[in-house]
């Protein structure tokens, strides 16, 4: 055995000592989300918490150096996370999926990863209904566009009904971010609590219709600043129209910068669809 055969058996034995103290901490980790859980007491249901998860990735972007890409990194978290979330009870998808559509599937596979119970159902309306009634403990729904011909966010505008709590990818590349429209919505029955950086999806119904220009320009006035918006005819009274807007910050529909904006824009109604903690972008 040469001299450069004797220092790499040794970089593997160094190799080997730090796979057991990855899995002896691993082991720990584990342990304190069953106390965690413990805590909590029993519950019926798993309380997906994105907010939570969207903390520690934008923990280890920041602190992550080296030549492994940040992207691996964060795949191999996102297997820890899930296995903590199914160890503390029943945690299951309703997925969107059509013959013409696998992009919201492919979504959820790699973010909760093959191992999760996943049911496709070939309908947005199915999805939300499957969460509504507790068959799933969350559902995955396609981006809101503005020529969907059968939009599933207005459902979301009654009683009793899941909430947006999260956007997937959380982190993508900048070719990803170049193509904002794509993506997934996911919709839980509880509302995700801030998470320090986030967007909210807020629906104004409007009585007297309105340029989606004075939408933005009425409610950036007001400090609440519009991304996207996509803008479907209906709600309880005549001629009125919805604005689906997707704003910075975690705005609940009480917030008195709406009610401001509301009055120059001759607002019905307001409701909080949800919000989501705001993607991370990184190179590729």
């Amino acid at each position: 055995m040469n001299a450069g055969s004797g220092s790499l058996e040794a970089l593997r034995r160094e190799i080997d000592t730090i796979d057991d103290q990855m899995h002896d901490l691993l082991m720990q980790r584990v342990e304190i989300v069953r106390r965690i859980g413990a805590l909590k007491g029993p519950s019926d249901a798993v309380i997906y918490r994105p907010e939570r998860e969207a903390q520690l990735l934008r923990r280890l972007v920041g602190r992550h150096h080296g030549t492994l890409p940040v992207t691996d990194v964060a795949r191999v978290w996102r297997e820890v996370l899930t296995a903590s979330t199914r160890l503390q009870g029943d945690f299951s998808l309703g997925v969107f999926r059509s013959d013409a559509d696998l992009s919201v599937w492919q979504i959820a596979l790699s973010h909760f990863g093959g191992d999760t119970p996943a049911i496709a159902y070939n309908s947005p309306s199915q999805v939300i209904n499957a969460v509504t009634r507790g068959e799933a403990s969350i559902g995955l729904l396609p981006m809101p566009q503005q020529d969907d011909k059968a939009p599933w966010w207005p459902t979301l505008l009654g009683e009793d009904v899941p909430r947006v709590v999260s956007r997937l990818p959380f982190i993508v590349t900048r070719t990803e971010a170049a193509h904002d429209g794509r993506g997934a919505m996911v919709i839980a029955r509880n509302e995700a609590l801030p998470s320090g950086a986030d967007r909210s999806l807020l629906v104004m119904e409007i009585g007297v219709p309105a340029s989606r220009g004075k939408v933005v320009e009425t409610l950036a006035g007001s400090g609440i600043m519009v991304g996207q918006q996509i803008v479907q005819n209906g709600g309880d009274t005549g001629g009125s129209r919805l604005h689906l807007l997707d704003v910075e910050d975690y705005v609940t529909a009480d917030d008195a910068r709406l009610a401001s904006a509301g009055m120059l824009l001759d607002t019905v109604r307001v409701t909080r669809l949800g919000g989501y903690a705001t993607p991370i972008t990184v190179a590729a």
